[in-house]
């Protein structure tokens, strides 16, 4: 017999016993890390709860069978109020609680519970079965996640993340606040919205390579603000991999370095101020030495010089006469430059400074100086209308007008433009071209400018510095704006220089208004002259203190032809031994201040200290610690600067002597 083979189609099911089915039920429940459970409505009782329980909540099982309500108990107070609402909801399928739990080891696990409404063969809800599993380490990293998108998001480094295509996935706080932009006009943006214009295509797409091959980037570049500007950030530029190395997207991470850039030009503009201060004060220290030794020298030579003419130089045509005359000019060139030397170290005698109408002494000023300018160049004059007086001696805005006027003379050449402007101003946020200080406020401003070849940009930096000159060699001392910023400085003033080559240069004088109130002096008035006759019609007896023995023998032998008898001594502590012997043997002391043993000032004191009201004139060539106003202090009568002339020296012998001072 043939056998007719039974059709293909499924697999025949094996029907189960329901002993087979509880054992299978036992496996699938005691073997799962969920805990299964079942409820019975009419009898408010737990009917089943899985083996997991005792692992999860680290109760028993008959705990929870033998008192349902112990399951509510286990529930984390803050939790427990909103779980027994929600179990209400139990009933309708939609009960899906988190939840956490006490253990009895008092660790607490967090809990996903979802619950299945069971019903009878009417269709009533007659028992619930759920489902409950610990989820407290995704809860866990979850909250870790969030910490660390927290701290991304706030963080004040900036995190861009971008694709293979170089559009913007993601962007945090501080990416949105330096640049300007809102979250959603950057997002699925390109990168080179970001790019500053200064960075060239080539590079950034250098970088991008580099990150792209694998390997990160670091360094200072620039990103562009939504206004424009460009922001300096010290970024880092890395590859985010996948499981199989291959870039799918770069981070950029970066911080803005504006206030830090801000910062170290602060600290560069303070380091440049301390060595220029640094640097003058040394080459103050400097000249005021080269000032004291010059002097003596100068009084000597010009001295001699005036004597021999005065003696010997009387016949026209002499040829002595011719050389002399060359020597006096040459040791009043050398007086002159001892005099900017001072000027420039501020040691120079101090000045009593009172409010000045600037207004006419420039237009006085530029009027002598359109005689010594060739016609050629055109000098332009505008002061402004109302300008307010400054403190600062005529003199020395005579002196620094025509330095800076020269200034421009010479670098115009014979054909030029010179302009001198005063006007009323303010500055904010600019540094002194001399001082690298600060220059704020309100200011008298002097302009002088011109259209000349202008300054190389190499020199602007010393262009204030002593003995630095930009003219041909003979043709500059290099003293003229170092002794301009001295005066300047001197008058709290400060100078402002806008200078390209081939283009001219500008340079303004800013001098700080007068205090409100201030008057301008009266005009003293005139002295009346006095006679040759007088200036020789000296008598009496002199005490001539001097350690520079050309200086003490040439105005003995100047004072002795003008009908003086003098004593002199080249040892202080000498001659006031010779004076404290007989006190009443003078009529008048002469004294240098910087002398070995004894100052001119403690000389005086100690004269003044045996003798009250003993006329004592005081001579220096320099001193940081006497001028006329400490000489007064100390009791002497007059104060001298040398070198100084004869016929200024005798006058005012001839005063003291007399008690006109």
């Amino acid at each position: 017999m043939n056998s007719v083979p039974k059709p293909r189609g499924r697999p025949q099911r094996a029907e189960l016993s329901l002993q087979e089915r509880d054992e299978m039920f036992r496996q699938l429940a005691e073997n799962i890390d969920q805990v299964l459970w079942m409820t019975d409505l009419a009898r408010s009782g737990m009917l089943y709860v899985s083996p997991a329980y005792e692992t999860i909540w680290g109760r028993s099982v008959e705990s929870l069978l033998d008192s349902s309500c112990s399951w509510l108990e286990t529930i984390h107070p803050e939790d427990r109020g909103r779980i027994l609402r929600a179990s209400g909801r139990q009933v309708d399928g939609s009960y899906r609680e988190e939840y956490r739990i006490m253990r009895p080891d008092g660790t607490v696990r967090w809990i996903q519970d979802r619950a299945f409404p069971i019903r009878d063969a009417s269709g009533a809800v007659f028992r619930i079965a759920g489902i409950a599993r610990d989820i407290t380490e995704r809860v866990q990293a979850q909250a870790e996640l969030r910490r660390l998108s927290d701290v991304i998001e706030h963080s004040p480094l900036a995190m861009v993340i971008v694709n293979r295509e170089r559009n913007v996935e993601y962007v945090n706080h501080a990416v949105l606040a330096f640049t300007g932009y809102e979250r959603h006009e950057v997002m699925g943006k390109c990168t080179r919205m970001f790019r500053s214009i200064a960075t060239a295509d080539a590079a950034y797409d250098a970088i991008i390579a580099e990150v792209m091959a694998g390997r990160q980037w670091q360094g200072e570049h620039y990103i562009r603000h939504k206004s424009g500007r460009d922001v300096p950030v010290n970024g880092v530029w890395a590859p985010l991999c996948d499981a199989e190395g291959r870039v799918t997207h770069i981070v950029l991470i970066g911080r803005d370095i504006t206030e830090e850039r801000r910062n170290e030009a602060a600290q560069e503009r303070l380091q440049r101020q301390l060595m220029q201060a640094q640097k003058m004060e040394a080459v103050g220290q400097l000249a005021g030495g080269i000032a004291h030794d010059f002097n003596n020298i100068l009084v000597a030579v010009l001295g001699y010089s005036n004597m021999a003419l005065q003696r010997f130089g009387s016949a026209q045509g002499n040829k002595l006469t011719e050389y002399l005359k060359e020597v006096v000019a040459a040791g009043e060139r050398g007086r002159d430059l001892v005099a900017k030397l001072l000027t420039y170290s501020r040691a120079e005698p101090d000045q009593q400074l009172a409010p000045v109408d600037l207004a006419p002494l420039v237009r006085d000023t530029a009027a002598m100086l359109a005689a010594s300018i060739p016609a050629s160049v055109v000098i332009g004059v505008d002061v402004g209308e109302a300008i307010p007086p400054v403190l600062l001696a005529p003199v020395d805005l005579q002196q620094v007008l025509m330095n800076l006027a020269i200034n421009a003379r010479d670098a115009t050449g014979e054909r030029g433009l010179v302009r001198i402007q005063l006007r009323r101003t303010q500055h904010a946020d600019v540094d002194c071209a001399a001082c690298h200080r600060p220059v704020s406020g309100e200011f008298v401003e002097l302009t002088v400018s011109d259209n000349g070849r202008g300054i190389e940009p190499e020199a602007l930096s010393r262009i204030f510095d002593p003995f630095f000159t930009t003219k041909e060699l003979g043709k500059g001392t290099g003293l003229g704006l170092s002794v301009v910023a001295g005066i300047v400085h001197k008058a709290g003033g400060h100078i402002l220089l806008e200078s390209q080559a081939d283009a001219g240069t500008t340079v303004r004088v800013c001098l700080p208004i007068a205090g409100e109130g201030a008057t301008m002096p009266a005009t003293p008035p005139e002295a009346p002259a006095t006679s040759a006759a007088a200036e020789s019609a000296g008598s009496g007896r002199v005490l001539l203190v001097d350690d520079e023995p050309s200086v003490a023998k040439y105005l003995g032998e100047l004072l002795e032809s003008h009908g003086y008898r003098v004593t002199i001594f080249n040892n202080p502590v000498a001659a006031l031994r010779c004076f404290e012997a007989n006190p009443l043997a003078f009529d008048l002391i002469l004294t240098d201040q910087t002398m070995p043993g004894m100052t001119g000032v403690d000389l005086t004191r100690a004269v003044l200290a045996r003798r009250p009201g003993m006329p004592v004139i005081l001579a220096s060539g320099y001193s940081s610690s006497v001028n006329a106003a400490t000489a007064r202090e100390v009791g002497a009568s007059a104060f001298v600067p040398k070198p100084v002339s004869a016929g200024k020296l005798l006058q005012l012998m001839g005063r003291v002597v007399s008690g006109a001072t």
